[in-house]
């Protein structure tokens, strides 16, 4: 029976996951608030030296103005934090009906909105907490005075937060976002092809395959390699795995064949434990959605409601700074060692042709008809030949001729399919002019 421990990856990533959603930061900082309130009034009740000290330092109070001081600020911070709450609710709203509703998440996970929202909540329970301990008698200075600065952050805050949510709702910022996002995946899981490492086919061998069925539905969002490298070094096993990334799985579905091994010996539910199965797929780790996400916006500002083809060609553009990495070569590993440098794991990541077919297919079908948006598609591809390897420029060829035959059909100004097909020529021209390696 093998090691059925979750490795590293596994046990932070709920953890990661929820830092990142939008209640955990405000919930760390009215606790820290709680705990920074309960401090100062020690300070004040503890040692008379410190009390005193501070007396000295600070103007005086009486009790009626601390009250009015602290209860103005912890109405005030409850109002600002439903105007907070509100305009994050408009800019889900904008985002939704004229970016796209898959990118809703990004703004929830915002850290400025949470921080703004944190300190705001923050303030209130600080201020509530020190108003509890204000009597006829007693004034505890340095916590009300805290108060006070910890207003002026929060006000700093909020004028942070104003200028973030400005800039959110432009979609010229928004589609920089995902780019940036995308080629960070990119850099992330690419790695320069080789021919090093042996064909699947070989890894295979000849020994009995046993197929691995999935027992949940769901996107797979992630597959902790560790824990089935580690498992299949014990059971002596090779396992490829028959999904990949983004794939959507049911109940059933045929998610692994193991091949080494007389038996499985608990090797299956293993793999099925490492293979993270969600009901929404998201951006992290996974390429291909941001990919989507540029392409959603392209494709909705195409349409006919909307007409903008500027928006579209700003997502052309940088689809086609992200999509240079992959074109010059670099491509996610697929084959997994373990420790002896035997290999233990096959998974395909996302293929250069699945993500430029991904980002051009679509666009391509999108804007036939469309001149200015289909020159900028045919110079991008053009881009992005002057940087390929050279195994990939009959997957850019392709591509271009496909191009041409949409605009051979769909546009009927022959000045216009000129242009088209010339600029088509120079693509191909700089195709051929690039260096073979």
């Amino acid at each position: 029976m093998p090691d059925v421990s979750v490795s590293l990856t596994g046990l932070l990533r709920p953890w990661v996951r929820l830092a990142r959603s939008f209640v955990a930061v405000p919930a760390f900082f009215a606790l820290l608030a709680v705990l920074l309130a309960v401090g100062m009034l020690q300070l004040h009740l503890g040692s008379d030296h410190v009390s005193g000290t501070i007396d000295r330092v600070l103007p005086p109070l009486n009790p009626d103005t601390a009250r009015t001081l602290l209860s103005v600020i912890a109405g005030s911070m409850m109002t600002v934090l439903s105007l907070v709450y509100s305009l994050t609710l408009i800019v889900f709203t904008l985002a939704a009906g004229n970016i796209g509703p898959r990118l809703i998440e990004r703004f929830t996970n915002d850290r400025t909105t949470q921080v703004t929202a944190g300190l705001l909540v923050g303030t209130f329970g600080y201020t509530v907490i020190v108003l509890s301990r204000i009597d006829a008698e007693t004034v505890p200075r340095g916590a009300t005075f805290g108060a006070l600065l910890l207003t002026g952050v929060t006000l700093a805050s909020l004028i942070v937060f104003i200028r973030s949510v400005a800039e959110r709702v432009s979609i010229d910022n928004e589609i920089g976002r995902v780019s940036a996002q995308l080629i960070e995946e990119l850099e992330k899981i690419g790695a320069r092809e080789t021919a090093d490492d042996p064909a699947l086919e070989e890894l295979r061998g000849d020994g009995g395959a046993i197929a691995v069925s999935s027992t949940a539905d769901g996107y797979v969002t992630a597959l902790d390699a560790y824990a089935i490298t580690a498992a299949a070094r014990e059971t002596d096993a090779f396992v490829e795995m028959k999904v990949r990334q983004g794939d959507f799985v049911i109940a059933g579905q045929e998610i692994a064949v193991v091949t080494g091994a007389e038996d499985l010996e608990g090797l299956d539910d293993v793999i099925r434990s490492a293979m993270f199965l969600e009901r929404r797929r998201t951006s992290e780790s996974d390429a291909e959605f941001s990919v989507h996400l540029l392409v959603e916006i392209a494709m909705r500002a195409l349409s006919p409601g909307i007409n903008d083809s500027y928006t579209a060609i700003a997502c052309i553009d940088q689809l086609s700074a992200a999509l240079a990495l992959p074109v010059r070569g670099y491509a996610p590993p697929p084959l997994t060692k373990d420790s002896e440098g035997t290999p233990r794991l096959w998974f395909d990541g996302v293929s250069v042709e699945t993500l430029v077919g991904t980002a051009l297919h679509p666009l391509r079908r999108a804007s036939a008809g469309n001149v200015t948006v289909t020159l900028r598609l045919i110079r991008a591809i053009g881009r992005l030949a002057g940087v390929a390897h050279a195994s990939h420029h009959g997957l850019l060829e392709k591509h271009i001729a496909l191009i041409l035959e949409d605009a051979r059909r769909e546009i009927g100004n022959e000045a216009d399919l000129n242009e088209v097909e010339t600029a088509a020529a120079a693509a191909l021209e700089d195709l051929n002019a690039a260096p073979a390696d």
